[in-house]
């Protein structure tokens, strides 16, 4: 019983940080977050996110793999960004997070990676406890 409680509370956690866009840590607004949420939105993709969305979580995150292996940093924010978000699988968050702290395909932006190294942590992702805490620094 206190299993499926504990699972409950951390799934319901997880799906929570998925779907606010709000930061309760001083000096990450919400009109930072949601700007940089619209410049990944607003990049000059060539991806075709109708295709993304048919795919499973292994295929999308292939494809975004294949992006970034590629040079292609434009569509490989996209596709992370996309898989992140719809399947909440970690990987793709973790290299997200990774392009932003780096500035590849987007503005480099450290809060935002912080923010998504947090969430990864959250979802029991150990490496991305220790980049939060390296950015934190």
């Amino acid at each position: 019983m206190k299993k499926a409680i504990c699972f409950t509370f951390i799934a319901a956690l997880i799906a929570g940080c998925a779907t606010t866009k709000s930061s309760s840590r001083p000096g990450v607004s919400n009109d930072r977050i949601q700007e940089q949420v619209i410049l990944v939105e607003s990049v000059n993709s060539t991806l075709d996110l109708n295709a993304l969305n048919r795919m499973d979580t292994a295929d999308a995150y292939k494809t975004a793999n294949s992006y970034y292996k590629n040079g292609d940093y434009v569509n490989a924010i996209t596709a992370y960004d996309f898989t992140c978000a719809k399947f909440q699988y970690i990987p793709a968050c973790v290299r997200l997070a990774s392009m932003f702290e780096k500035g590849q395909g987007i503005t480099a932006n450290r809060l935002i990676a912080l923010d998504i190294y947090e969430r990864s942590c959250y979802g029991g992702h150990d490496e991305s406890c220790n980049d939060a805490k390296r950015l934190r620094k």
